[in-house]
């Protein structure tokens, strides 16, 4: 059988994108033309039966793109005024999850910010502001584009934003770029992240959010899963399914928590206490009688200040610490499981899997495996053919 030929017609590359795009092909068999990602050129001599492209304006490779006969699939939505298939980022998801995110760490002050008009922006912030009103939370959104806008500059404005919210505030920005600037804004100015403005960006660019004066958590979008996923209906096209009547979304993978995000703001000092505890502990198989009982208090009186407080039990805030290091032991070190299960409180590494599987929906190992992928892609310039 004759091997497709595919172009994946994306310059502007990440690569977790090329690598879902190049795992389609190798499993599939596909002859994948990836010049555009290497030297951003626009291949010569290319013939083929699909494509794979993201539209940008004004740009030879997006005309090129647009005068080419194959099939295409297209991913994010630039250009939506261009016709036929897309995948795209749920962005829309990425901002519920922000916000559920932030209010289980008990804030009540949120703000959505944004430099910049991108096609993106208006998802996230739907996401986030609906599902913080539909909790009973107000949020403040602040973006420098708003005509109202005084300043001139975009780091005055900035300063102005980080002086004149209420704190404790939760601030979703609307990528790790912006939210490390405010990051190291608000330490130039004494606000103290995370205690008095915690920070959350998106899509996850650990070159970015790790190197912040405060590393920055991020909600991380499934960048290699959103080409993987576009292969897969171009693909299917090519076998003479009808293309999807509207854009495919892709679900955020979750938040990477890091510095910027590690705080629980509770009034409530028994609920401080006892998560303090949880931390400390953490490698204990301790119960919550336990931490009841070091509390000077009863496991049914702690039970209530948590529904007050978190609307959550202590099990549950007990369980999401622990899963919580299990993610950062799977990540960071070669550890075996049961090692993993020793330094979190689990005592087993069996139940250790069942309680990170009902969390996540992975194994332990698919989960190592997944997050461990490299974030660089190395290879020749003659192998940009698969096979």
């Amino acid at each position: 059988m004759k091997r497709r030929r595919i172009l994946y017609g994306i310059a502007r590359n990440t690569y977790q994108r090329l690598e879902g795009a190049l795992r389609y092909a190798q499993e599939h068999d596909w002859d994948l033309c990836v010049d555009p990602a290497l030297t951003w050129n626009i291949p010569l001599r290319w013939k083929g039966d699909g494509i794979i492209a993201l539209l940008a304006e004004e740009t030879p490779l997006t005309d090129y793109v647009l005068r080419r006969p194959e099939p295409k699939v297209l991913i994010e939505n630039t250009m939506p005024h261009v016709p036929g298939p897309r995948v795209i980022n749920d962005n829309v998801a990425a901002g519920r999850m922000a916000a559920d995110y932030f209010t289980g760490l008990g804030f009540r002050h949120y703000a959505f910010v944004r430099l910049r008009d991108m096609y993106f922006n208006a998802d996230q912030q739907e996401g986030f502001v609906k599902t913080l009103e539909a909790g009973g939370h107000a949020c403040s959104v602040h973006a420098f584009t708003d005509p109202r806008n005084r300043y001139r500059h975009p780091e005055s404005w900035a300063r102005n934003v980080l002086k004149r919210l209420p704190q404790p505030v939760a601030i979703f920005a609307a990528d790790d770029v912006l939210a490390a600037d405010l990051v190291d804004l608000a330490v130039e100015l004494g606000i103290r992240v995370p205690r008095d403005v915690a920070v959350l960006g998106t899509p996850n660019i650990a070159e970015i959010a790790n190197h912040a004066r405060v590393p920055v958590s991020s909600v991380e979008m499934n960048e290699e899963g959103l080409t993987y996923r576009a292969c897969e209906i171009l693909d299917a096209i090519l076998h003479g399914a009808s293309p999807p009547p509207s854009p495919v979304r892709v679900a955020p993978r979750g938040v990477v928590e890091r510095a910027s995000t590690d705080v629980v703001v509770v009034e409530d000092r028994l609920v401080r206490d006892a998560i303090e505890t949880m931390r400390a502990r953490i490698a204990e198989p301790i119960g919550i009688e336990q931490i009841a009982a070091g509390l000077h208090t009863d496991r049914r009186h702690l039970a209530q200040a948590f529904r007050r407080a978190l609307g959550r039990s202590p099990h549950d805030v007990l369980r999401e610490q622990r899963i919580r290091k299990v993610r950062e032991l799977l990540t960071s070190t070669d550890l075996t499981l049961p090692l993993i299960a020793r330094r979190t409180g689990f005592t087993t590494h069996q139940y250790l899997c069942r309680a990170f599987r009902q969390a996540t929906g992975m194994t332990p190992s698919a989960y190592r495996h997944e997050k461990g992928r490299t974030e660089t892609v190395r290879f020749q310039r003659q192998s940009t053919r698969t096979g």
